[in-house]
């Protein structure tokens, strides 16, 4: 029985300087929470708390309920409003006047995104008389319009065929306002330059 003790010891002492952990300090340290993993699980209680909202409200969430509801309680409720601002949507709706008498074209564009209306590449007609549109867009951020003859881009209102001529008066912000503007015929003498 000694000699049984005298190996158990022994055998104890030699795991312990080859390196092997001794069974009573082995435990599972909870690796740190790396930021990413940090970002997706804000982002699953956030998703979890709008749509859990969505149901008990019957209704689409806004900013200030996504904020009072879904940021309070959360661990990183700074993340909560920022994520909250940006997934806020709002629309704009534009009246468009053309008295010119021949179609138009038209486009908008949130330029911060790189977003436009219907897009990049197409454009919306806008004929004689009055024309709505409507777009849903980010709450808060600029949105810009601009009209344009077919047959002669130099021949434009508001920001132009691209959305990006200076303006007055044509770029507001998405906060469900409805805009109007008003196109009238003017001498081919008063065509605008190409900034």
């Amino acid at each position: 029985m000694r000699n049984e003790i005298i190996f158990l010891f022994g055998l104890t002492a030699m795991l312990s300087l080859a390196g092997c952990p001794k069974k009573d300090k082995v435990s599972a340290l909870p690796e740190e929470e790396t930021e990413e993993q940090a970002t997706i699980a804000a982002d699953a209680e956030f998703e979890k708390c709008v749509y859990s909202t969505v149901e008990t409200k019957g209704t689409t969430v806004t900013l200030d309920v996504i904020q009072t509801t879904c940021c309070a309680e959360l661990p990183n409720a700074t993340y909560c409003k920022n994520k909250a601002a940006k997934s806020a949507k709002s629309t704009l709706k534009y009246e468009f006047h053309n008295s010119t008498g021949q179609t138009l074209y038209a486009r908008m564009g949130a330029k911060t995104r790189g977003m436009y209306w219907p897009s990049a590449t197409e454009q919306y007609e806008i004929g004689p008389d009055e024309t709505t549109l409507g777009l849903t867009c980010d709450t808060g951020e600029e949105v810009c319009w601009g009209a344009w003859k077919p047959e002669n881009k130099l021949y434009y209102w508001g920001a132009g065929p691209g959305v990006d001529y200076k303006c007055v008066d044509c770029c507001h912000a998405c906060d469900g306002s409805t805009l109007s503007a008003g196109f009238a015929a003017r001498p081919e003498a008063e065509e605008k330059e190409t900034p």
